[in-house]
C-alpha cells in the first residue's frame, strides 16, 4: 500500500484519488470508524523518510538497520510534486489551467497562454498582434471532457495500447541520452570540488567548521544529482510506471482528468490528443489512435441507441 501511494503521487495523482484507490485495495487508517485514508494520514505517509530508509531520534536523523521500501529518488519526486502544488493553489478550478502551454493559436501558430480576468480565465494568443479573440476556457473546456468521458478501452485494446506509448517512450530516448551525460558531467565537476576542499583542510587554509559546511552543502549537490541520474537510467521502471498511468486512463480516465492536478491532466491530454489549435473561440484538436477508434465506437454506439429511442 505504501510504495502504490508513492508510485501514485509522484505521477501528481490527488489525495482524494489515490485514498479512493488505497480504499478499493483494502487499506485502512488507523483511526477507528475510517472508510478510507484521510488528506492528513497521507500527507504524513508521504512526507516520511522512514521509507526510505532514514529515521529522526534525538533531533538527529540517521539511517535505520530496515530495508527502504522505495527509492530516495521515488521519495524526493513526491516531495517536489507537493512543493509544487504548494505553489499552485488558486481560488480558481486548476482545470481552468489544463490547456496552457499545449495549445496553439489556429490564426499565427503561437503558442496560447491563459490569464484571469473578473473570475474568469481566459486563453490567449501569445502574438500581440493576432487578431485571434481572447475565448474563455469554459467555452471550450467541456468539449475535451466530453471526449475524455468516452474512453473506455475494451480488454483487447490493450496491448494495442501498451504498444503504442513504449514507441513513444522510445522517441524519447536520445532526449534521456542527454540529460544523464550532462549529469555524470555535473557529477564529477562536485566530486573534484569535494577533493579540492579536503585537500585545502589538510594543508590548513580552511577551518574543520568551513570545511563541514561546504562538504555538507556539496553532499547535498551530489545527492540531488545521484536522484536525478537514477531516475533518467531506470527506464524499465519509468515506462511500467507510464504503462500502469495509461491503464488508468483506460478504466477511469474521466475521474482522473476531473480530479488530478494540472501536470497530469496536461500528460493525460497528450496521450489522448494531438494538434490543439484555438481559433475564433473554437477549439480543435486530432484524436490520437487507439483512442480515436475507441471514442468514435462509443459516440457511434450511442448514436445509433438515441436513433433506436427515437423511433420506438
Amino acid at each position: 500500500y505504501i510504495v502504490k501511494a508513492y508510485e501514485m503521487r509522484a505521477r501528481g495523482i490527488s489525495y482524494a484519488v489515490i485514498a479512493k484507490e488505497l480504499r478499493e485495495m483494502g487499506f485502512r487508517s488507523n483511526i477507528a470508524g475510517s472508510k478510507a485514508p484521510s488528506k492528513q494520514f497521507l500527507e504524513r505517509i508521504l512526507s516520511n523518510e522512514f521509507y526510505c530508509g532514514f529515521m529522526v531520534h534525538a533531533g538527529r536523523r540517521y539511517p535505520h538497520k530496515y530495508p527502504p521500501l522505495i527509492s530516495r529518488g521515488l521519495y524526493n519526486q513526491v516531495q517536489r510534486v507537493r512543493d509544487e502544488r504548494k505553489h499552485e493553489k488558486t481560488k480558481y478550478d486548476s482545470k481552468d489551467f489544463t490547456l496552457k502551454k499545449i495549445v496553439k493559436c489556429g490564426y499565427c501558430g503561437r503558442a496560447v497562454s491563459s490569464f484571469k480576468a473578473r473570475n474568469t480565465v481566459y486563453l490567449r494568443c501569445a502574438n500581440t498582434k493576432c487578431s485571434n479573440p481572447n475565448t474563455a476556457v469554459s467555452l471550450v473546456i467541456d468539449k475535451v471532457s466530453a471526449d475524455i468521458g468516452m474512453i473506455d478501452v475494451p480488454e483487447s485494446w490493450l496491448d494495442k495500447v501498451i504498444t503504442e506509448l513504449r514507441n513513444r517512450h522510445n522517441d524519447q530516448q536520445l532526449y534521456f541520452t542527454q540529460n544523464i551525460e550532462q549529469t555524470r558531467a555535473e557529477y564529477d565537476k562536485l566530486k573534484d570540488k569535494m577533493r579540492k576542499v579536503y585537500y585545502d583542510l589538510l594543508e590548513g587554509r580552511i577551518t574543520q567548521t568551513f570545511h563541514d559546511e561546504i562538504a555538507t552543502e556539496l553532499e547535498k549537490k551530489q545527492q540531488e544529482l545521484n536522484d536525478r541520474l537514477k531516475l533518467l537510467t531506470s527506464d524499465n521502471k519509468d515506462f511500467q510506471v507510464t504503462a500502469s498511468y495509461l491503464l488508468d486512463l483506460a478504466q477511469r480516465a474521466e475521474q482522473l482528468f476531473n480530479e488530478s492536478d494540472e501536470g497530469l491532466r496536461q500528460k493525460l491530454l497528450e496521450y489522448v490528443l494531438s494538434n490543439i489549435e484555438l481559433k475564433d473561440k473554437q477549439l480543435s484538436y486530432i484524436l490520437n489512435d487507439p483512442f480515436k477508434s475507441v471514442i468514435e465506437a462509443k459516440k457511434k454506439s450511442l448514436s445509433a441507441h438515441n436513433s433506436n429511442i427515437w423511433c420506438g
